[in-house]
């Protein structure tokens, strides 16, 4: 039996056991969150249930529930949810102001005319019209004006199609609703300032997840990860893709963390490098192959012959890379004092000035041994002749070097990255203890108004926008018309000479020369460009499609008291419908699909459990609060732990209109007629986006997507091309610079059309609704693709800034000119195969076959060179290996992506499968007579002569 002391030992070991996980669950964010939620229910219930407080928000005091959940959510702080709500208040009081001007001007028309004339019933219509109109607008324009906007056409919608809208003008419903306003946005923004006060960081954390990412994934390629390693469970492929979408997500994260109110020490400009610091690090560390890291730190007793005496600098200078990293970890954590679960116990002044100078010593340690390895490789080196193949030994033996150059660069980009890196966290914790914590207030701009808050997703943003208009290409002029067009009009003699020569002063002659005259063609062209504007702005679309749906929906509110249709509406609470419409339009069919169906089920489950509840209590204030209390929880949850949150939103705003409606007196019907109504006008309004967004103005996800990509291979194609160039213009500083410039914008403008274009329209095109189902998986590996084949044409850019131009360049042009030409026509069908869908070409130039006589060629050339000044080139021979190795890699992804498209459109083929022999695959020999080398986009031609669509 145990002792006295021991059980006292126990207990205080049970409940320290309890204290702690109390004290962390209650450190949770989502606690918080979920904490801040149920608090703002229970503010509102007591506005709306308490009698003498509820007389103020009139028969609809419900709302107060329903715009707490749709306009005043909680947000991530109490910064942005200071921002929310004042942004917001001011898109109620604008919404307000219009719709009271609206009855005002309605109540003078009726002093002149009956109260049910068409002009009494047009005011309104009007005013509804232009409401919807321009809320449409700023919603798609202005992503962090959309609750602002959709709160303007909420309260219009109740103060314009309700049946008091046909009465005398009152003031009585505009205070009412400013009150539930002043309600709902005050009990958020007290919720917040009680459980979200402290500054939440995004931007720094997503800093601090990439880059304990970059060390998990360095460490899974070279065998050293430590056993505490959060990310210890996740494979490296996962670690990958996950780092690929932080780092994705990284310039939209900062864009956002500028323009935001926040509380801090640090602005965040001060850690802006480090947006490209992470993307470096993560193209080095997916670039190239595993064998030098294998072998430097895995097995440093099995160093191969490759290796030579790069094995203990190599092995020194990955301890100070997984050193760095993890140092670069602390100081952010320290800097911007956040709250984790690892704690900076060591003073890390020291330790950041010390691994600085530590990794630069190795850096230049491993760089001075680099030149004695490729003098050994390349005095191994025998000139080969043309049309001659290398031994299997041989070939193999060169490849593998060729890894370990590309390997050797991308450690050694690593540890520069990193050095910039620890520069800047030095700066921070240097200053750390003479700065105190301050407010950071945005800029207020278009530029501010354009970035959505913390919880606004950004539907219509600039990169998803712009390709709203599927066959712009198709109906307008290209660039190279509109020249030859104007060299047309040139040609044409001038307008005095044709006069002079028209006897009679023909009016068509007149007419034709005054149209073609220099200042009438300046004006053409500029209004050519505004019509264009115009005719293809998805932000006008949006706003005639909210526009049409509101008014065609509230139509039967605007017809004489007598109609039936209007005594429908009115028993039905048609507002709901027209709500529920604007709620539930999206860009895309498919996203309109996915919210409308979710929000179906949101309103089915949210009335039912209404009417169960009712039954159960009735009209019992203190029933009424618990059940309403209750349904907060798996609500809550829904919204914030799962990807199902229009679902929980719509079922928060189900609730209060059926359970509290008999409480508050507004309604004769029955409560389950009422939800039966409720599911069937929400049900209407979601029939209604649907038909609408397929019918005016459609944007399907498919079209969408293979367009786009389409144009992503266009630009991928310009920037191999202007890579090219770079590389030939090397010895022209104006030229070259021109050209990194050129490159730079385009590898920006590619990223973020992969980002917020094929990623997004993706997930959209499994929303929608089809007949045939859709290849969504292969859709998704192209975006996979294109994203590697990115980061291949960025690698061979820092590569070939540092490649010897006399002997990887010039003496091989030839070789190169063949290279360029294979990579470029597969580009271009790939083009053109998602541009147009249709087959691809049965056979293409062998790139793989071009690449082998340019990579033997750069190395005949540098064996030469070697021959005559054995330290000329110095270790600039390894990046001339090391882009070989790239160029493998370039090759690789561009046969994959060949492939894809000949599964997705098929192949125009010419010759069948059992014609197919040795010498037309893409596996032969350079002594072959014939020039042109071609080969099949398909291992094995299935037996059937053309396929697909």
């Amino acid at each position: 039996m145990p002792s006295d002391g021991a059980l006292s030992h126990r207990s205080r070991h049970f409940f320290g056991q309890c204290w702690r996980a109390g004290t962390r669950l209650m450190s949770n964010y989502t606690v918080h969150t979920l904490c801040a939620r149920v608090l703002t229910v229970i503010i509102c219930l007591v506005f709306i249930l308490v009698p003498p407080v509820a007389k103020l928000g009139g028969q609809y005091v419900f709302l107060a529930l329903s715009l707490k959940e749709l306009v005043f959510p909680i947000q991530h702080s109490f910064a942005e949810q200071l921002e929310v709500t004042i942004l917001n208040c001011l898109g109620a009081l604008t919404g307000v102001g219009l719709s009271s001007l609206a009855i005002y001007l309605r109540g003078i028309s009726q002093r002149h005319q009956p109260s049910d004339s068409a002009v009494s019933r047009l005011l309104p219509a009007l005013f509804l019209g232009f409401i919807s109109y321009m809320a449409g607008y700023v919603r798609s324009r202005l992503p962090r004006l959309q609750l602002s906007a959709r709160i303007s056409c909420f309260i219009s919608i109740w103060l314009l199609v309700g049946d008091y809208a046909n009465t005398s003008v009152s003031l009585e419903y505009v205070h009412q609703f400013l009150w539930l306003t002043a309600v709902s946005s005050s009990a958020s923004l007290f919720a917040t300032l009680i459980f979200l006060r402290a500054t939440v960081y995004p931007y720094v954390r997503s800093i601090i997840e990439s880059m304990a990412l970059c060390r998990t994934i360095l460490g899974l390629k070279a065998g050293n990860l430590p056993k505490q390693d959060r990310h210890s469970e996740m494979s490296r492929e996962d670690c990958q893709a996950s780092l690929l979408r932080h780092s994705d997500e990284l310039s939209s994260i900062y864009a956002r963390a500028v323009f935001e109110t926040r509380v801090s020490r640090f602005n965040v400009k001060s850690i802006k490098p480090f947006i490209s610091i992470i993307e470096h690090l993560r193209r080095d560390l997916v670039r190239g192959s595993s064998y030098f890291l294998s072998h430097s730190l895995e097995r440093p007793d099995d160093v191969p012959q490759e290796l030579g005496s790069l094995g203990p600098p190599a092995n020194d200078l990955l301890e100070c890379i997984l050193r760095s990293m993890d140092l670069v970890h602390d100081a952010l954590i320290f800097a911007f004092e956040l709250n984790v679960e690892r704690v900076v116990h060591e003073p890390l002044l020291p330790l950041l000035k010390s691994a600085t100078t530590k990794l630069s010593a190795t850096v230049v340690t491993l760089e001075a041994l680099l030149q004695e390895e490729s003098n050994k490789f390349t005095s191994g080196l025998h000139v080969i002749p043309d049309h001659q193949s290398l031994p299997t030994e041989e070939n193999e033996r060169r490849r593998r070097f060729h890894q370990l150059a590309l390997d050797i660069i991308n450690i050694l980009d690593i540890a520069n990255e990193l050095q910039a890196g620890l520069r800047v966290c030095i700066v921070l914790v240097e200053s750390f203890p003479y700065t105190t914590r301050r407010v950071w207030l945005p800029k207020i701009s278009l530029a501010w108004l354009g970035i959505p808050t913390g919880r606004t997703i950004a539907e219509f943003a600039e990169g998803v926008s712009s390709g709203i208009a599927i066959n712009r290409r198709q109906m307008d002029m290209s660039w190279w018309e509109v020249q030859a067009g104007l060299a047309e009009s040139g040609v044409r003699p001038p307008l005095g000479h044709r006069l002079q020569h028209s006897l009679f002063h023909d009016p068509l002659e007149i007419v034709l020369a005054l149209w073609d005259h220099p200042s009438i063609l300046r004006l053409r062209l500029r209004l050519s460009r505004v019509s264009k504007s115009i005719k293809h702005s998805p932000h006008i679309r949006h706003a005639l499609k909210n526009c049409l749906g509101v008014m065609l929906l509230s139509l039967p509110a605007y017809l004489p008291a007598s109609a039936p249709g209007r005594r429908w509406f009115i028993e039905t609470h048609g507002q709901w419908m027209v709500i529920s419409y604007v709620w539930v339009l999206e860009p895309t069919t498919g996203a309109t699909w996915r919210v409308g169906c979710l929000r179906l089920a949101g309103t089915v489950a949210g009335a039912i459990y209404s009417y169960i509840a009712w039954l159960i209590v009735h009209e019992n204030p203190y029933g009424l609060f618990f059940m309403v209390l209750l349904a907060e929880l798996p609500i809550s949850w829904l919204i914030l732990r799962t990807p199902f949150s229009s679902m929980g939103t719509v079922a928060a705003v189900t609730l209060p209109p059926i359970i509290l409606a008999s409480y508050v007196d507004q309604i004769g019907t029955s409560v389950g007629k009422l939800a039966i109504l409720r599911s069937m006008t929400i049900a209407i309004g979601i029939i209604a986006a649907l038909l609408v967004n397929h019918v005016i103005f459609p944007r399907h996800s498919r079209v969408i997507f293979l367009k786009q990509t389409s144009d992503i291979f266009e630009q991928l194609t310009h920037l191999y091309l202007s890579l090219c160039r770079y590389m030939m213009a090397r010895a022209q500083p104006s030229v070259a610079s021109y050209e990194l410039q050129n490159m730079v914008k385009l590898e920006l403008r590619i990223r973020s059309a992969l980002v917020l274009r094929s990623a997004m329209l993706v997930e959209s095109m499994e929303s929608e609704l089809s007949l045939n189902p859709k290849p969504v998986r292969l859709y998704r590996q192209v975006v996979v693709s294109q994203h590697t084949l990115l980061d291949t044409l960025t690698g061979l850019r820092s590569i070939r800034e540092r490649i010897p131009k006399r002997e990887a360049v010039e003496n091989v042009l030839k070789q190169r000119r063949d290279f360029i030409s294979c990579i470029s026509v597969s580009l271009l069908a790939c083009e053109y195969a998602f541009g147009l869908r249709k087959r691809l070409p049965q056979f293409l130039p062998s790139a793989r076959q071009t690449l082998g006589d340019l990579t033997l060629a750069i190395e005949n050339s540098i064996r030469q060179r070697y021959e005559v000044d054995p330290d000329g080139l110095g270790y600039a021979r390894m990046f001339a290996f090391a882009e070989g190795e790239a160029m493998e890699q370039l090759v690789s992804e561009m046969e994959n992506l060949l492939n894809m498209c000949r599964q997705l459109f098929g192949v125009s083929s010419w010759i069948d499968s059992t014609a197919v022999q040795p010498r037309f695959s893409r596996h032969f020999h350079s002594n072959s007579e014939i020039d042109d080398m071609w080969f099949s986009i398909a291992d094995d031609i299935e037996s059937r002569p053309e396929t697909g669509p």
